[in-house]
C-alpha cells in the first residue's frame, strides 16, 4: 500500500475511485433493468435455464451487497477529501487507508460448519480493488446468462408469433371441412409450435448452443407450418370455387322459376281476356242466321253468348253450324245460310 503524501495525490485517488464507482453503478443498473434479466427473474424456469439462473441470482445478490459496502467506503473517502486541509496528515492517512487498505467489510455466509471452526464468522474485510474484482466476476457470469436468454428471445419470439398466426389462419380456413390428412398435419404443426413456445418461456437457454441461438428447431416448425398452411389454402380456394358455382346455379334456377311464374301469369291474363265479353256497340249485324239449308237443313247453330247483336240476341264472334260450316250471309256452298232480321217475340 502506497501512502498518500499530499493533498493532490489524495484528490486524484479519490477522483479515480469515484469515477470507477459511478461506472460500476451504471453497469449494474443497466444489467438490473435489462430485458433478459427481468425475463429470467419473472418467469417460471425449468431445465438448464433454471440451474444456471439460480447460481446467477445468488451471485447478483452478493454483488449488490458488495457494491453497497464498496460504495460506503468510496463515499466516506470523498467526504473526507471535501474537508481535507493542506496540513491534515490525519485525514490523508485515513483516506489512504480507505482507498488502499482492507476497508470494505462484507457479510458472507459463515464457513464455520464447513471448516469445523467454532469461532468462525461470516464477516470479512477486503480492499476496494478486491471488492471490484469480486463484482467484476459476478457481473460477467450474470451477463453471459442474461444476454444469452435475451438473444434467444430476440431471435425466436417474433418468428414464433408469425408461425402461430399462420397456423391460426390455416385452422380457420379448413373449419367445417372434412380432411383427415390435412387436419393431422396441421395438428402436428400446432403441437410443435406449442412445445417450442413452452421451451422459449421456461427454458430459453435450451436453444442456446455453442455461443449462438439454435435456429434449427424454429426452422423445422416454420417449414411444417408453411406446408400445412399451403394445403389449407388450396382446400379453401376449392371450397370458394364450389360455393361460387353453387351460387351461380342457384341464381340460374331462381331466374328460371321467376320466368316460369311470369309466363304462367301472362297465360292466365290472356285466357281471362279471351273469356271477357265485348260491348254490344262493337258488333254490327245485318241479320241473324237461323237455319242451314241443304244437306244439313235440320242442324242448329251453336250460339255462344259472347255479345248481342242489334236485334238483341246473343251471337258468337264467328257463328258456326253444328256441321262445322261458318254461318255467313254471303256463303254460297252446299250449306247455304238463310239469315233474316227479326225481333224476338
Amino acid at each position: 500500500m502506497t501512502p498518500l503524501r499530499s493533498r493532490e495525490q489524495a484528490a486524484a485517488a479519490v477522483t479515480a475511485a469515484v469515477a470507477e464507482h459511478d461506472t460500476i453503478q451504471a453497469n449494474l443498473l443497466e444489467l438490473d433493468n435489462s430485458f433478459g434479466k427481468r425475463l429470467l427473474a419473472g418467469a417460471t424456469l425449468t431445465g438448464e435455464t433454471k440451474k444456471r439462473w439460480d447460481v446467477v441470482a445468488a451471485d447478483l445478490t452478493t454483488l449488490w451487497q458488495t457494491f453497497d459496502a464498496y460504495s460506503a467506503v468510496v463515499d466516506k473517502a470523498a467526504e473526507l477529501m471535501g474537508r481535507l486541509r493542506r496540513s491534515a496528515e490525519r485525514e490523508l492517512a485515513e483516506i489512504s487507508s480507505l482507498l488502499n487498505g482492507a476497508s470494505v467489510q462484507l457479510s458472507r455466509p459463515s464457513p464455520a460448519l464447513a471448516r469445523g471452526d467454532l469461532t468462525g464468522t461470516g464477516n470479512t474485510q477486503v480492499t476496494l480493488a478486491a471488492a471490484v474484482t469480486d463484482m467484476r466476476r459476478a457481473f460477467a457470469a450474470a451477463t453471459v446468462v442474461v444476454t444469452a436468454a435475451e438473444a434467444v428471445w430476440n431471435e425466436i419470439a417474433d418468428p414464433l408469433q408469425q408461425i402461430g398466426e399462420q397456423l391460426a389462419a390455416a385452422r380457420q380456413q379448413i373449419a367445417g371441412m372434412d380432411g383427415d390428412a390435412l387436419g393431422q398435419a396441421l395438428t402436428v404443426a400446432e403441437t410443435e409450435h406449442a412445445q417450442l413456445r413452452a421451451v422459449l418461456n421456461t427454458d430459453p437457454l435450451a436453444l442456446w448452443l455453442g455461443g449462438q441461438v439454435d435456429t434449427g428447431r424454429i426452422r423445422r416448425v416454420r417449414e411444417r407450418a408453411a406446408t400445412a398452411a399451403e394445403a389449407a389454402g388450396k382446400l379453401a380456394a376449392l371450397r370458394r370455387d364450389a360455393n361460387a358455382r353453387i351460387a351461380s346455379a342457384a341464381a340460374a334456377v331462381s331466374a328460371a322459376a321467376d320466368a316460369r311464374q311470369d309466363a304462367m301469369a301472362a297465360r292466365d291474363r290472356a285466357a281471362a281476356s279471351r273469356r271477357r265479353p265485348r260491348p254490344a256497340s262493337a258488333v254490327r249485324w245485318s241479320g241473324v242466321p237461323r237455319r242451314c239449308s241443304g244437306a244439313a237443313r235440320n242442324c242448329v247453330a251453336c250460339w255462344t253468348p259472347t255479345r248481342r247483336g242489334p236485334h238483341g240476341w246473343a251471337v258468337p264472334r264467328t257463328p258456326t253450324w253444328m256441321c262445322g260450316t261458318p254461318a255467313r250471309t254471303n256463303y254460297s256452298g252446299p250449306h247455304r245460310v238463310t239469315c233474316r232480321r227479326r225481333r224476338p217475340r
